[in-house]
């Protein structure tokens, strides 16, 4: 468990929840349990990047913990449900103390005024989120299931993406199905770096990609 590698020099604990990327989550009261046996000097960093996307009753944002306690942290990004990647806007909900570190620690001018504006036009817009959500929660299952049809092992996902293994039983590898799939103009995410040579990780596209994946997925199983 974490707390079994917490030492002397530990400082800070990073936690992506949902996680990416295998798109699982920790429950909250498992993240109040790690908060109440960590020692009160190390931060405990909640990344809740994909938190428009969970249905779980098991998980709550920790902002309400973050209130209370002068150790927690929670992060939030601008990137997934808001579709403003590129913008690169974030924000945190922090202590002070944190705050002003960070303050220290940033370069100047770190998110640009258009940014900013964008930002906060696109919290305004919550009818875009609501859209991206009943849109994420129509095609997860179906893309879920369709993978599952063709022989692939997918984990459960709390986000906007699927990652899934090409397994033994299949007649190809997962290097042959992320060409084969770039040939249709299909870029998925190999997962080398996380040590899963086997898997990929796709993300939920607009209807026409989503569409094309099925389609080229069940080419390749003829």
């Amino acid at each position: 468990s974490i707390l079994d590698l917490v030492n002397n020099s530990t400082k800070m604990i990073f936690i992506a929840n949902p996680n990416n990327p295998t798109g699982t989550m920790v429950s909250y009261e498992d993240l109040i349990d790690l908060h109440k046996n960590l020692p009160s000097k190390i931060l405990l960093i909640i990344d809740e990047a994909y938190i428009e996307y969970v249905n779980d009753d098991d998980y709550s944002s920790f902002i309400s913990l973050a209130e209370d306690n002068n150790n927690i942290v929670v992060t939030r990004t601008f990137s997934k449900a808001y579709g403003l990647a590129g913008l690169r806007v974030g924000w945190a909900y922090c202590p002070d103390e944190v705050i002003d570190v960070l303050g220290r620690l940033r370069i100047p001018f770190s998110v640009n005024s258009t940014a900013q504006k964008v930002a906060v036009a696109a919290v305004n817009d919550q009818n875009h989120i609501l859209k991206s959500i009943e849109h994420n929660n129509l095609w997860l299952p179906k893309i879920m299931k369709e993978l599952d049809s063709l022989g692939y092992l997918t984990i459960p996902s709390n986000c906007n993406f699927i990652l899934f293994q090409v397994s033994n039983n299949l007649s190809f590898d997962a290097n042959h199905v992320f060409d084969y799939l770039c040939s249709k103009g299909l870029i998925l995410r190999q997962m080398h770096e996380y040590n899963l040579p086997d898997f990929l990780r796709v993300s939920i596209g607009n209807d026409e990609a989503n569409n094309l994946l099925i389609k080229s997925l069940k080419e390749l199983s003829q």
